[in-house]
């Protein structure tokens, strides 16, 4: 193969990997995006993009209460935004990643700490179901 060629090869495998993770990057900033949003028709939009990007469920909830809390607000130490316990519900009632596992010790921790502090009533609702 000639050297052109070679280096053709070589920035197109490149450019694929850096296509990849902005693809997944864009995705879970969607998900962010739709599980902020004041929008209720929005809030389902959240778990495919999520889902999309790759990472796992913990992380996904963390960097959503990062950003929430990080755009402050009147009521943001308290409540949580409606499209983030809708979230929550969907990986716990229905998964479909390995990662949203919610006998996992990290996740299961993680979604009990969140509701605990901030949704006792999606807690309790949750445990019931």
């Amino acid at each position: 193969m000639c050297r052109f060629c070679v280096a053709i090869s070589y920035l197109y495998r490149c450019q694929r990997k850096s296509f990849s993770s902005r693809y997944l990057e864009t995705c879970h900033l969607l998900g962010l995006h739709y599980a902020l949003s004041r929008d209720r028709r929005r809030f389902p939009l959240a778990v495919p993009y999520f889902r999309m990007s790759g990472r796992p469920a913990v992380a996904c909830l963390h960097s959503c209460l990062e950003e929430h809390f990080r755009g402050g607000g009147a009521g943001a130490s308290v409540h949580l935004p409606p499209g983030l316990v809708s979230y929550v519900e969907e990986i716990v009632l229905r998964p479909s990643a390995p990662s949203e596992n919610v006998l996992d010790a990290g996740l299961a921790d993680a979604v009990i700490d969140l509701l605990g502090r901030h949704s006792h009533r999606t807690l309790a609702g949750l445990v019931l179901r």
